[in-house]
């Protein structure tokens, strides 16, 4: 749908990763819902389409970075070609070299632009000081504030809700299990989850198990534990689908727990190199529902977890033990929100 005389439009950009385009998901639902006159066209993607609500003021915009948009000549060509054609705003919540240079083009035919604030400097202060007790803004908040700088009215309240209104038959015996991170250091060793999911097996729950082809082949012995599926990739709709039927979602600090939020699934999250002081926790879940340790002077030594570990055992991961992962799930599907002791 484009906008007509009474609406105003604006542009936003986020190309990647998908953890970070689900986390502008609620700024853009909010955005579009407190300023009724607003039609957003939300540049990203099209792989990512699917995280996104249908509605009747958001127009997503396919960016193709690896040949169409690719360099200079390809930024041009979108700004030509693929871009609306009137807009008053450019908001570029990815703060990269191609929205940079989007930005200056857009400045010269007189848009007004704003990008977001990545925090580098106190993420580097909180990777250094481990000024835990300081905990960043939520990434989330970070998206918002880049409208609220444009002068639209934007305001969260950081619950969970399932922002795209799936159909979901919703089952409280289920369980998704998201085992696998972009980087090691995010990621709980393959043999202590292998553990978990026996407990959570032996407890008679209907476990589905979330991964790449590639992935779930290094896990196929899994499927021969009783209520374990292995769930094979068929597309992010198929997954968010498939997601939202979970009592409880059990998850790395990875994308999928950002999947989980957006179909407002409640999510233990397992947090190794990375810290939720940094402010990418999915959006409305809670710091409770975190597995961490909190004990180690090295914590955190990455924001992202594209790092080694310097100390070279991974204690981080190697310290949690099964146990205790699968009783926090086990206590959530109780309704038993007492937290664990604090977690080592």
């Amino acid at each position: 749908m484009q906008p007509n005389s009474h609406t105003q439009s604006i542009l936003v950009m986020r190309l990647s990763a998908m953890g970070d385009v689900a986390m502008t998901v609620p700024v853009v639902a909010a955005a579009l819902d407190q300023n009724p006159a607003l039609h957003v066209h939300f540049v990203t993607n099209p792989a990512w389409f699917a995280m996104f609500p249908k509605h009747e003021r958001l127009s997503l915009i396919a960016f193709d970075k690896k040949q169409k948009h690719k360099g200079i000549p390809g930024l041009l060509n979108f700004a030509w070609a693929a871009a609306p054609k009137e807009f008053t705003h450019f908001i570029d919540l990815h703060a990269v070299a191609r929205s940079h240079f989007l930005g200056m083009w857009y400045r010269l035919r007189r848009k007004k632009v704003f990008k977001v604030d990545k925090q580098r400097a106190a993420r580097k202060t909180l990777l250094l000081e481990k000024s835990l007790d300081k905990p960043l803004n939520s990434m989330v908040e970070q998206y918002a504030q880049v409208f609220r700088d444009a002068g639209f009215t934007l305001n969260l309240d950081h619950k969970r809700k399932n922002f795209l209104q799936l159909n979901s038959n919703l089952d409280s015996n289920s369980v998704g299990i998201a085992p696998f991170a972009r980087h090691a250091v995010k990621e709980y060793p393959i043999e202590l989850m292998r553990q978990t999911v026996e407990i959570l097996s032996a407890n008679q729950l209907a476990i589905s198990i979330y991964g790449s082809p590639s992935e779930l082949e290094k896990i196929a012995d899994w499927a021969e534990l009783p209520g374990v599926k292995l769930v094979q990739g068929q597309g992010l709709q198929s997954e968010l689908e498939q997601i939202a039927n979970h009592a409880v979602m059990l998850s790395m600090d990875s994308a999928n727990m950002h999947l989980a939020s957006l179909v407002g699934v409640r999510v233990i999250s397992v947090w190794g190199s990375t810290h939720v002081a940094a402010g990418f926790l999915g959006y409305g879940q809670s710091v409770e529902d975190v597995v961490q340790r909190n004990d180690l002077y090295c914590r955190p030594c990455s924001v992202y977890g594209n790092v080694s570990c310097a100390r070279k055992d991974l204690a981080c991961l190697y310290g949690l033990a099964p146990e205790r992962l699968a009783e926090k799930v086990l206590q959530t599907l109780r309704g038993d929100d007492e937290s664990l002791s604090k977690l080592l």
